[in-house]
């Protein structure tokens, strides 16, 4: 699970240079327990672009702890008039008492559109652009 966060966190650190975001806060909100409990149980940072109008709208990675589960999150909010999907890929690991269970792992393109409506010319202008990424993880 550290491997898979490291991972999730290295993805998170090349979007922001690559479409050169920047951080609002340093962490954007500290999550804390409900249940009256002292400490942090984890933290939401945000980034952002520099400049308006690109292909990002932000970036968000999320890190929370309650009981046995740690989880890490990063979604990418693609720009509202582009109809490229948003990501969502995260990590969720729990350590028993009894054993220790291997991670869980979530990744999801979620499109902004019905794909039962879409028409080939969306899917190929949705989905297109991320064939240069798709083809950079895996080569």
């Amino acid at each position: 699970d550290a491997v898979l966060g490291a991972t999730i966190e290295g993805i998170a650190n090349h979007v922001v240079s690559t479409f050169q975001l920047v951080e609002c806060g340093a962490p954007f909100l500290m999550l804390r327990p409900s249940s009256g409990e002292s400490g942090i149980q984890g933290e939401l940072r945000l980034w952002q672009p520099v400049a308006a109008g690109g292909p990002l709208e932000k970036l968000v990675l999320l890190r929370y702890s309650s009981g046995d589960w740690t989880r890490l999150w990063m979604a990418a909010f693609a720009a509202g008039d582009s109809l490229v999907p948003h990501l969502l890929l995260g990590i969720g690991h729990v350590q028993t008492a009894a054993a220790d269970e291997p991670p869980a792992l979530h990744l999801d393109l979620l499109s902004k559109v019905s794909l039962a409506a879409s028409t080939p010319a969306y899917l190929d202008a949705a989905y297109v652009p991320l064939s240069a990424c798709h083809n950079d993880v895996l080569g």
